[in-house]
């Protein structure tokens, strides 16, 4: 359901697996692909939300983001 938050989101126990924002399935993120110095982004929405594993829809990819590699995307009006 587009907006609906994860019950994995709703835990906070400190691991290094968590994201440091709240994801939600048709929400707007980046996702870095490649190392951080030649790294690329390419921007989706999130289609399915596991414990550690975010799969992301760019286009026709269907790209799979971690905790380090995903960002939200801030829409300014």
């Amino acid at each position: 359901m587009r907006g609906q938050l994860s019950v994995f989101d709703c835990i906070n126990d400190g691991k290094p697996c968590r994201y440091r924002f709240k994801r939600y399935i048709g929400q707007r993120v980046q996702v870095m692909i490649g190392a951080y110095i030649n790294a690329t982004f390419k921007v989706g929405i999130i289609e399915t939300i596991e414990p550690y594993y975010t799969h992301v829809r760019c286009g026709h990819e269907l790209l799979v983001a971690t905790p380090t590699s995903l960002s939200e995307v801030n829409e300014e009006v």
